[in-house]
């Protein structure tokens, strides 16, 4: 069967009208590539000339894929098409990607797209909560996002708030924790509420770097106390109880 580009071309394969004297990969459809007419010449493919070229835009030329000496949107200087205004953008783009250098990287995208678009509808079919509907309702309405969270928080009920932490052996830091312990920022915390019941609040307002050490009893370091009960869901220094 004949090739696409063989059809497109009207079955007449790629050449140059002229000799340049160097190699100038053909292009389809536009033998004059690189060429210049003396503009008083009538003859079918007479009267033209090789036009001076520079050496790095003819070894672009002929390292880049057909058509792609210059991106999509720039005005095609001696390029697939005579003229800019002749031909859309996405007229460019269907011409690059049906063109015999694009075959195999176009095809190895099908294939990826194709595989990704598999796995992402097995995905969602078997997904307990993903479904079909809502990613096809929910996605497409922006104020949801921007809706959420806006119902007023009522003031006797806990607040939880987000605080960066800092190391404070990195030059020095003071963590942004502490300074909120020692402002008394914190509502509802309970580590905090937690600190207090043992009596070690004063522990919390001590900067990391002044500590003698982690887990040796240095000061800032609230280690585990034998009056507090072991519990294995505890999260806070299993790693240092027996």
């Amino acid at each position: 069967m004949a090739r696409a580009s063989n059809k497109m071309s009207g079955g007449m394969a790629r050449y140059n009208v002229i000799d340049h004297g160097h190699y100038l990969k053909p292009v389809s459809q536009n033998p004059y590539i690189g060429t210049v007419h003396d503009g008083m010449s009538t003859g079918y493919g007479q009267g033209f000339a090789s036009k001076a070229m520079p050496f790095l835009y003819r070894f672009r030329h002929n390292l880049l894929p057909q058509g792609m000496a210059t991106g999509f949107f720039s005005r095609n200087p001696s390029g697939k098409h005579v003229h800019w205004l002749e031909v859309s953008t996405i007229e460019k783009m269907r011409v690059r990607a049906v063109s015999e250098d694009a075959f195999p990287p176009m095809f190895v995208t099908m294939i990826v797209i194709a595989f990704t678009t598999y796995h992402l509808f097995r995905i969602a079919a078997y997904h307990p909560d993903i479904t079909m509907y809502n990613l096809g309702v929910f996605t497409s309405k922006p104020w949801i996002q921007q809706m959420r969270f806006t119902k007023k928080h009522p003031l006797d009920k806990p607040v939880f708030k987000f605080v960066q932490r800092v190391p404070s052996e990195y030059f020095q830091m003071e963590d942004p924790i502490t300074i909120m312990y020692k402002n008394q920022w914190t509502a509802n915390d309970p580590w905090l509420e937690f600190v207090k019941s043992k009596g070690l609040e004063d522990q919390l307002y001590v900067k990391g770097f002044q500590t003698k050490g982690w887990g040796t009893g240095g000061a800032g370091n609230i280690l585990p106390r034998d009056d507090v009960p072991y519990d294995d869901k505890m999260a806070h220094h299993t790693h240092y109880m027996k």
